[in-house]
């Protein structure tokens, strides 16, 4: 079976498992091709769908904030580069290429 085909079962498996006017939640990107999808099921329960397209705005933005400052987020963890401004566009290439090693990158923008 092909990974669409599989994703798309995933999903078919995860909507039967709503109850009556329940919600569903779909992520960010589920790549390139169409979702295909048995219409039936999510129509008959009345599922209310989510697309979430940012990041629940400012009071969201605050809270993850606080957490950072508060040290219950350890965001320093997730820093997988450090680089110079100079350094910038290679690392831009890296991303856009699909690198798989870079998660976060801080760019020093002032000279050292």
């Amino acid at each position: 079976m092909g990974r669409q085909k599989h994703l798309d079962r995933c999903i078919d498996a995860a909507i039967a498992l709503r109850r009556p006017l329940g919600s569903f939640v779909w992520q960010g990107n589920y790549g390139e091709a169409p979702i295909a999808l048995h219409f039936l099921p999510p129509h008959v329960r009345r599922l209310r769908m989510f697309f979430p397209c940012h990041d629940g705005l400012q009071p969201c933005r605050r809270a993850v904030l606080k957490d950072m400052a508060a040290g219950a987020l350890r965001w320093d963890r997730t820093i997988t580069h450090r680089i110079a401004s100079a350094e910038a566009p290679a690392i831009y290439r890296r991303i856009h290429w699909g690198k798989l090693d870079v998660l976060c990158v801080v760019i020093r923008w002032t000279k050292d």
